[in-house]
C-alpha cells in the first residue's frame, strides 16, 4: 500500500472513533502547513460521508493573532452559515439568518464562541453538533496557538460544536491534550514529500515487484513475457480490467513514469507539470489503442483542471473522457467522467445541463450495473430539476432511486445516499403540502431497510444452522 492511502487510512480510523465517541471534545492534528490541502479535501469528503450529520465550518486563516484569527473565523462562519442555509431552503427546509453582534469588551475566543453558539440555534434542529476545524496557513506564534485553542475549548459546549485543530510540527498543543485525558484524540497526517517520491520512483523504474519484497528478474525476459508481464502491472496500476492490447517493455515503464512524475507534480501542487505527464501517458495510451486506460488519464487531467478552478477546461476534458470510454464500450469510466462533468456543471450553478449529466451518468451506472452509484446520480438529478423549479422531475428521479433500493442487500443500503434521497423527497412533499405522500416516503424507506434485514438474516439462517 503507498504511504498516503495507508496514511490517509489510519488518520481516518482515527477521526472516525473521535466522532463516535461520546466524551470527545478535541481532535488535534499531527500535521505541518504542506499538508493542509489535502487534509482540507478530506474533511470535505468526510462531510459529504452519509452518515454524517455535522456541517463542517472549516477555517484557513493564517495565525498571527487572537484579534485577526477570530475577525476573520467569524466572517467565514457567517459565509459558512449562509451556504448551509442555501442549501437547506433548496430542500424546502428554512432557518433564521445569522445574527452576530461582537462584543467589543469580550475576549477574541468568547466572541468566536458566541457566533458558534449563535449559527448552532439556528441549525440544531437539523443536525447532531457543529464540527470546527482549524487549519491554519501558518502559525506564527506556536505558543499563543496553544494558549488560545486551550481557551477556546471551555466555551464551546460538546453539545453543540467538535473541534478540530492543526498542530504545529513542534507539537505544541500535545500539552492540552494531555490535561483533556480521554476528552481529545490524535490523527497523525504528515508524510515527507522524499517518502511519497522515493516510493514512486521506484515503482517508475521497477514497477510494483520494487517496492513487494520480490527481486527484479537479472536477465531480461523474452518480448512476449515482458509485454505480458507489463501489461499486468499497468492494469493494476490504473484499475481497469485487462487491455485488449499489450504495451512494449519501453511503453510500459515509459508509462509508469509519466504516472509517478504527475502524482508527485500533483502531490507539490504543480498543476502545470501533472498535467504535462498525464498528456504523456494519454500518447503512449493511444499510439496502443488502450481506450480504456485513456479515459481513465484523461478523466486525471479534468480533475486536474477543476482543482485549479479551470471550469471550462474540465468539463472538455470531462467530454472528451466520455468519448473515448464510449468508444471502448466501457461503462464505469463512462460514469466516472459523466459524474465529473455534471459535479463540474453542478458546482459552476449550471442546474439545468447537470441535471441533463447526472440522468444520463445515471444510466451509465445501470449499464455499469453500480446501484449505489444509480441511486448517487438520481438523487443529484432530483437535486438539480429541484433547484430549477421542476418538481414533477425531481419526484420521478427520486422515486426511481427509492425503487432501486428495494433492490438491494442492506450493505448497499447502508453504502448508498437513499436516506439522503429520502430526506429531499420529504422536504419536497411537505414543501408543497402534501403531508401524506412525505408520510409514504418516510414508510416506504423504512420498509426497504427492514425488508433488506429481513433478506439477509434469511440468506444467513442455513449457513448458521450448518
Amino acid at each position: 500500500m503507498d504511504p498516503i492511502t495507508q496514511m490517509a487510512q489510519d488518520f481516518v480510523k482515527s477521526w472516525q472513533r473521535f466522532r463516535q465517541s461520546g466524551k470527545a471534545r478535541l481532535f488535534r492534528i499531527d500535521t505541518q502547513p504542506s499538508m493542509h490541502h489535502d487534509l482540507w479535501r478530506l474533511f470535505r469528503a468526510s462531510e459529504m460521508a452519509p452518515d454524517n450529520r455535522s456541517p463542517y465550518l472549516m477555517f484557513n486563516m493564517p495565525f498571527a493573532n487572537t484579534n485577526d484569527f477570530y475577525a476573520a473565523a467569524i466572517d467565514k462562519l457567517r459565509s459558512d452559515y449562509a451556504l448551509v442555509r442555501e442549501g437547506l431552503a433548496k430542500d424546502g427546509v428554512q432557518i433564521n439568518e445569522l445574527k452576530i453582534d461582537p462584543a467589543k469588551d469580550c475576549e477574541p475566543e468568547e466572541n468566536f464562541a458566541r457566533a458558534v453558539h449563535v449559527a448552532w440555534q439556528g441549525l440544531n434542529s437539523q443536525f447532531d453538533y457543529l464540527m470546527i476545524v482549524f487549519l491554519p496557513e501558518t502559525i506564527e506564534n506556536g505558543q499563543e496557538w496553544s494558549e488560545t485553542i486551550e481557551r477556546l475549548m471551555p466555551l464551546l459546549p460538546p453539545s453543540e460544536a467538535r473541534v478540530a485543530v492543526a498542530d504545529t510540527p513542534e507539537g505544541v498543543l500535545a500539552d492540552l491534550c494531555a490535561r483533556l485525558k480521554k476528552q481529545a484524540f490524535v490523527g497523525r497526517f504528515i508524510l515527507s514529500s522524499g517518502e511519497m517520491q522515493d516510493y514512486l520512483l521506484k515503482i517508475a523504474a521497477g514497477g510494483w515487484s520494487a517496492i513487494s519484497g520480490s527481486s527484479p528478474p537479472t536477465t531480461k525476459p523474452s518480448k512476449q513475457n515482458a509485454r505480458g508481464a507489463d501489461s499486468g502491472r499497468l492494469t493494476g496500476d490504473l484499475a481497469v480490467g485487462s487491455a485488449s492490447n499489450v504495451l512494449t517493455a519501453e511503453d510500459a515503464a515509459w508509462l509508469r513514469s509519466c504516472m509517478a512524475r504527475a502524482a508527485i507534480a500533483s502531490s507539490d501542487r504543480k498543476s502545470d507539470e501533472a498535467i504535462e505527464a498525464l498528456r504523456e501517458a494519454q500518447i503512449v495510451c493511444k499510439k496502443n489503442e488502450l481506450t480504456g486506460h485513456e479515459g481513465i488519464i484523461v478523466i486525471a487531467i479534468a480533475n486536474t483542471f477543476v482543482a485549479t478552478g479551470s471550469h471550462d477546461k474540465a468539463i472538455a476534458h470531462y467530454e472528451e473522457a466520455i468519448a473515448i470510454a464510449s468508444k471502448a464500450s466501457s461503462p464505469v469510466v463512462v460514469t466516472q467522467a459523466r459524474v465529473g462533468l455534471a459535479s463540474t456543471l453542478f458546482h459552476a450553478q449550471n442546474y439545468d445541463r447537470a441535471a441533463h449529466e447526472y440522468e444520463q451518468a445515471a444510466a451509465d451506472a445501470r449499464a455499469a450495473d453500480s446501484e449505489i452509484m444509480h441511486i448517487e446520480t438520481l438523487r443529484m438529478a432530483g437535486t438539480c430539476h429541484n433547484v430549477c423549479g421542476r418538481s414533477n422531475d425531481a419526484i420521478r428521479c427520486w422515486s426511481e432511486a427509492v425503487a432501486i433500493g428495494s433492490t438491494i442487500s442492506l450493505a448497499e443500503i447502508r453504502a448508498s445516499t437513499i436516506d439522503q434521497v429520502g430526506q429531499a423527497f420529504v422536504s419536497l412533499c411537505e414543501k408543497h403540502g402534501m403531508k401524506e405522500q412525505a408520510r409514504s416516503v418516510t414508510v416506504q424507506i423504512e420498509a426497504i431497510k427492514q425488508q433488506a434485514l429481513l433478506r439477509e438474516r434469511h440468506t444467513a439462517e442455513p449457513s448458521a444452522a450448518h
